[in-house]
C-alpha cells in the first residue's frame, strides 16, 4: 500500500509539472535590415539608428529610435504605419488610450477616466533615445494540413518559407524629421520559419538566487531571441493536422 501510494504522489507530481500547452515559434527574417552580434534587427545612418526585439507573444513590434546626432529627431507618428500582408494600420490615434484609476474613499471605490491624446510628432532629444511598442506581428496560430500541431518530444514540426511565399509579411514605415529634412523608412519583416514545440521541450525552469541569497524559480526559454516570437496555444488533437491531403486551413492572418 505504501508504494503504491508512492507511485501515486510520484504521477501526481510530474503530471502537475508537465506542461499543458504548446508553442509555436516564428523566426523573421529582412533583406532590408541587418541583424547584430545581439540578435536584434537594426536599421543604421550617421544620425541615428533603429533597432527591434520581437521576442513576444504574438510577435510585439517593439523597436526603439536611437537619435545619435548633436539635433533633436522628431517622430513623425501620424505619418507612420504598420502593414501586415497588404493591410495598413495607422500609429497615430486621436486618443491613444484611455486610462482608469481607482480612488479608494472610504469602503467606497471611485473610478475616473481620462482620455490621453497622442502626440502627432514625437521628440527624441539629441543622444538619447525612446522606445516605442507597435502592433502584433501575428495574430493567432498558424495551422496547415501536415503541420504538426501537438508534436512529440520525437517529432519535428517545421515549415521554411521565402519572402515570395511567407504567410505573415509587415512592414514598419516610419517617418522621422531632422533639422527640416524628413526621413521616410519601410522595414519590412517576413516569417522565414515556423516551428510547433510541446512547451516541456524549449522551456526550463531553473532556480537562481537573488539578492538576498534566496531561492527563486525563473522560466528559461531556449529558443529565445530578438529576431524570434511566440505563441502559446492549448493541445489540440485533431489528426488533420496531420494529413497533408487535406485542404489548408483558413489562416486568419490578416485581422
Amino acid at each position: 500500500m505504501k508504494k503504491l501510494l508512492i507511485f501515486v504522489l510520484s504521477c501526481c507530481c510530474l503530471t502537475a509539472c508537465s506542461s499543458s500547452y504548446y508553442q509555436q515559434i516564428a523566426t523573421l527574417k529582412s533583406e532590408q535590415v541587418r541583424i547584430n552580434d545581439d540578435g536584434e534587427f537594426v536599421a543604421e545612418t550617421p544620425e541615428f539608428s533603429i533597432s527591434y526585439n520581437f521576442w513576444s507573444q504574438l510577435g510585439g513590434v517593439n523597436f526603439s529610435i536611437i537619435n545619435k546626432s548633436d539635433k533633436d529627431i522628431y517622430f513623425r507618428v501620424s505619418e507612420s504605419y504598420f502593414i501586415r500582408n497588404g493591410r495598413a494600420y495607422d500609429y497615430y490615434q486621436e486618443i491613444e488610450n484611455v486610462a482608469a484609476t481607482t480612488t479608494q474613499i472610504g469602503n467606497v471605490g471611485k473610478i475616473s477616466r481620462q482620455e490621453v491624446k497622442m502626440q502627432k510628432s514625437i521628440c527624441i532629444p539629441a543622444h538619447s533615445y525612446k522606445p516605442f511598442k507597435g502592433f502584433y506581428t501575428q495574430p493567432d496560430v498558424y495551422r496547415e494540413c501536415g503541420f504538426i500541431r501537438n508534436p512529440s518530444n520525437s517529432e519535428s514540426a517545421e515549415l521554411n518559407f521565402n519572402i515570395n511565399n511567407s504567410p505573415v509579411i509587415i512592414e514598419n514605415r516610419l517617418t522621422l524629421e531632422i533639422d527640416g529634412q524628413v526621413y521616410p523608412l519601410n522595414h519590412v519583416f517576413y516569417v522565414s520559419k515556423l516551428q510547433n514545440f510541446a512547451t516541456t521541450t524549449i522551456v526550463e525552469y531553473v532556480n537562481i538566487k537573488n539578492c538576498e541569497g534566496n531561492s527563486v524559480g525563473k522560466k528559461l526559454y531556449k529558443m529565445l531571441a530578438p529576431f524570434r516570437y511566440y505563441i502559446d496555444y492549448l493541445p489540440n488533437y485533431n489528426e488533420l493536422d496531420r494529413t497533408k491531403e487535406q485542404l489548408l486551413y483558413h489562416n486568419p492572418m490578416n485581422k
